[in-house]
Parts: C-alpha cells; sequence; structure tokens
C-alpha cells in the first residue's frame, strides 16, 4: 500500500506516512456475522480510504505544480506554490478530479471514485441505518464497505498519475 499524504498545516509541507496497518485491522474482522460495532469501523476504514484518494489527488496536483517552477527555473514562484497546497487542501474531491484533468480510462475511475466518496460521505450510513440492526444486513453492508475501502485503495495504487 503506498503511504498516505498527511498534510501538516502552517508549516506548507507533505508528510507519508503508512496507514496500512489501520486499514486492514477493520478490513480483516468478521464477515459473516458482524457487530453494529464492526460495521461501523468498516464505515470509518471506507471513509479513512476515501480520504487517502483524495490527498493522492492533492499530492500530484502540488507535485504538478513544484515541477512546473523547477522546469521554468521560477523559483520565484515557490512561496505561492506553498499557498496553492493550501488552498489544494480545501477542494472537494470533484474538484481535485476536475483539476487533474485525466483522459480515458483513469479518468473514469477517478470520477467512480469520486461518486462513490460522495455516496459514502453524504448518505450510507444515513440510507442505511435501519440495517445496522439486522445481522444479515450487517454482514452485507460489510462487504460492500470492504469492497468500497478495496476500490479507492485500489485506485490509488494503479493510477498513474499523469498530466
Amino acid at each position: 500500500m503506498f503511504p498516505a499524504i498527511q498534510h501538516r498545516p502552517n508549516l506548507g509541507e507533505v508528510e507519508f506516512v503508512d496507514v496500512s496497518h489501520t486499514i486492514s485491522g477493520a478490513l480483516s474482522m468478521d464477515q459473516e456475522d458482524p457487530t453494529r460495532d464492526e460495521v461501523l469501523a468498516l464505515y470509518g476504514a471506507a471513509m479513512h480510504a476515501a480520504q487517502d484518494f483524495e490527498e493522492a489527488m492533492v499530492g500530484v496536483l502540488g507535485a504538478r505544480k513544484e515541477l512546473s517552477i523547477i522546469e521554468r527555473d521560477a523559483f520565484d514562484e515557490l512561496d505561492a506554490a506553498y499557498v496553492e497546497w493550501e488552498k489544494l487542501f480545501t477542494c472537494t474531491a470533484g474538484r481535485l478530479s476536475n483539476k487533474l484533468r485525466l483522459e480515458g480510462g483513469l479518468a473514469e475511475d477517478v470520477q467512480r471514485a469520486v461518486a462513490a466518496r460522495n455516496l459514502l460521505a453524504h448518505h450510507y450510513l444515513r440510507d442505511h441505518a435501519y440495517h445496522l440492526e439486522s445481522g444479515p444486513q450487517r454482514a452485507t453492508m460489510a462487504g460492500r464497505l470492504r469492497e468500497s475501502a478495496n476500490r479507492f485503495q485500489e485506485v490509488r495504487r494503479s493510477a498513474r498519475w499523469s498530466g
């Protein structure tokens, strides 16, 4: 697994942190009869994977900006690049994907991941609150949340973030 990008406010820096142990722990719980708390932990793991995906997009956009500055020997623009990093961390996933200007299959994968992230963040728990009380429905939820987390991780891993 690629390390997550962790923003360090006020320093204008990005730090890479390995979070695979956090997500894999939540993904390896009982698949047949998960408890309500285990399903909620899987939801947290899926959202964590979604945020890692968003931060990967930020990382690519910030790196592109800095590489552009280096290519042009325009080092006087570095301060502005750090301000741009700060702004990128406030963008929505949809806005980040638009800024990437990807094409082809990768663009489609990223758009699907953004749509899944939005569904997960804004609707999933509300739409499935009743299912948390039923064992078989919790198992179905757990399976879907595992799939979602794995898909976010796969898009991050397989993407060749070209630009």
